[in-house]
Formats: C-alpha cells, structure tokens, sequence
C-alpha cells in the first residue's frame, strides 16, 4: 500500500506522501500524513507498509544525538536503526513490514523492514506499493530538477501523480514535508 518518495536537493530532503490505505479490496485516505519530524536530534522520518512500527517510532523511539565525529551513515545504522530495533522489542512486536526513508543531515536513508540502512546514489528514493512508478519517473526528472528547471517538489508531485495513475494503492491527497 502507499506511495512516499524522496529527494535530497542542495543539503535539503523534499518529501511527498500520498494518502491511501487499505489493501487490494478496500481503500480509505489517511487523516494524518505519513510523514514526521523528530526535532532532538532532528530527523525527518516517511513510512510505507507497516502502520504499528511507524506509530512506535513516533511516539516511544528515543535517539540519540550524532557525535562530532562520527559519520550519518555509521549514525543511522548503530543508532536510528538500532533504536528502532529496541523500541520494537521493549513493546513486543516481533513481525513487522514497516519500512522508512529517513532523513538527517542533508542526507536520504532507506531503512527497510530488516532494518538495514541503504542510501542511493542516484539521491532519490520512494517506498511502497507505487514505488516502482515514482522512481521511474524521478529518475526521468532527475536531469530537470538538478538543472532547475524544475523543483523538488514539482518533480515530486510529477511523481506520485505517475504512481497513483498506474498503481491502485496510490491515491491524493500528496503531503510534502521539507527536511
């Protein structure tokens, strides 16, 4: 279900949700985006699959901050993902589908539902049932977006707009959240 994507763009993530949720037979919009923001330490989390996981690590994950040294990759799998890790055991939930992108320092992370942590080359990623779609056509814009002419945000929406035509579990409203 769901369709989120991501682009990084000059130190900055731009991120655009859609609404769906449901399952092959049943649909319904979302009231919340899928979309959130930690402020200590800041990060900027995107959900898709797995609503529990998303809920624990909105409300009860506690992150450490990243030490001077120390480098976003290294800081994203010894400490967001294994304090997700924790967070699910001290609330036993064991199975879980859930998968983020992340974003902290500039920088965009998948975390997938084992929890490993994968950054692009391309700077781009989307999660989710559309997510075959959005990066197609992300990867059709990237040359526009990198030229300016267009935004992260247009190139975003170009995006989702592509996956909800071609993918019955992406559907409007798009939310976008700026990192």
């Amino acid at each position: 279900m769901t369709c989120v994507a991501a682009i990084e763009y000059w130190n900055r993530v731009y991120f655009c949700s859609d609404a769906f949720v449901g399952s092959d037979v049943s649909r319904d919009i979302l009231a919340r985006p899928k979309v959130f923001r930690r402020t200590h330490p800041p990060l900027v989390f995107a959900f898709a699959s797995g609503i529990r996981g998303a809920q624990l690590v909105e409300n009860y994950t506690v992150f450490r901050e990243r030490e001077p040294k120390e480098s976003v990759e290294a800081y994203m799998v010894k400490a967001i993902a294994d304090s997700i890790k924790a967070t699910y055991k001290a609330h036993d939930h064991t199975s879980d589908d859930t998968v983020y992108l992340c974003a902290h320092a500039g920088h965009l992370y998948l975390i997938q539902a084992d929890l490993s942590v994968l950054r692009s080359a391309h700077g781009y990623a989307a999660i989710g049932a559309g997510s075959d779609m959005a990066l197609g056509a992300l990867g059709a814009l990237q040359e526009a977006v990198t030229s300016r002419a267009i935004t992260p945000k247009a190139a975003l929406d170009k995006a989702l707009t592509m996956a909800s035509r071609h993918c019955s579990m992406v559907t409007p409203p798009f939310t976008h959240t700026r990192a």
